[in-house]
């Protein structure tokens, strides 16, 4: 209880152990929806055509929180479904191995800057990570699903970021609680490939990208990204690597 304390404190000062209790009793719920693994068989189209409604939630954590980047990768139509949003049970890393040599985008000052963000699932609803959940249609989930190679597609619980912020909401009830879907790459290799490092350092322009996204929802919401993004060894807050490195280069 101490660590989502000190991470949410300061946004909803009435949050109780009790409240805490409701996410944790949720986990059964999560379980139940299966997990699929890159690269995506028939088993996952099928899952998601056969999945009762439209439009199916995704919880990202990367560049999509950036109103300009979403803006070139999203419908006007899918960007009016567009919420900030907290996820449990999870650390936002910048583990997941990128190749730059050739890109147009981005640039390198080492070697080693080759690291974009991941999210690793963890077995404690202690970890939480801010992010926007987003309405995605399902002939649409497809299509990106083939697009984020490298990661799998797993189940994670999430809460509206406007109902965690909300002081005059003194109890969180289960409906607060929802479950969407978001992206992991695998901590082990894949196929023969790996696609996460624990060695590498963000590609600077992606953080900045990123950062700057986090900023355009307010204060609170840019300390809880600093709060909870690490760099690639899982432990170094990002915003020391900022301050000892990035901002001395």
């Amino acid at each position: 209880m101490a660590k989502v304390k000190e991470k949410i404190y300061h946004m909803h000062p009435q949050w109780k152990e009790k409240d805490h209790k409701i996410i944790k009793d949720k986990k059964p719920e999560l379980e139940k929806i299966p997990c699929f693994e890159y690269p995506f068989d028939s088993k996952t189209k099928e899952y998601i055509d056969n999945i009762d409604r439209q439009s199916i939630p995704v919880f990202s954590y990367g560049s999509l929180l950036n109103q300009q980047s979403a803006r070139r990768h999203l419908s006007n139509k899918t960007l009016e479904t567009m919420k900030p949003a907290v996820a449990f049970g999870a650390k936002r890393v910048f583990n997941r191995d990128i190749d730059i040599s050739d890109s147009d985008r981005y640039n390198q000052s080492h070697p080693k800057e080759r690291g974009m963000l991941n999210l690793i699932k963890t077995d404690s609803f202690d970890d939480l990570v801010n992010g926007v959940v987003i309405d995605i249609h399902r002939s649409d989930l497809n299509g990106i699903c083939k697009r984020e190679v490298g990661y799998d597609l797993v189940p994670i619980l999430h809460m509206d970021w406007k109902h965690l912020t909300n002081t005059k909401l003194e109890n969180y009830g289960e409906h607060h609680i929802q479950t969407s879907f978001t992206f992991s790459a695998p901590q082990e290799p894949r196929g023969g490939d790996k696609y996460v490092h624990h060695d590498i350092l963000p590609i600077r322009q992606y953080y900045k990208l990123v950062k700057e996204g986090a900023d355009q929802h307010g204060e609170d919401y840019l300390d809880l990204f600093f709060k909870s993004t690490y760099l690639a060894d899982t432990k170094t807050e990002i915003k020391k690597w900022e301050e000892k490195y990035l901002n001395q280069n």
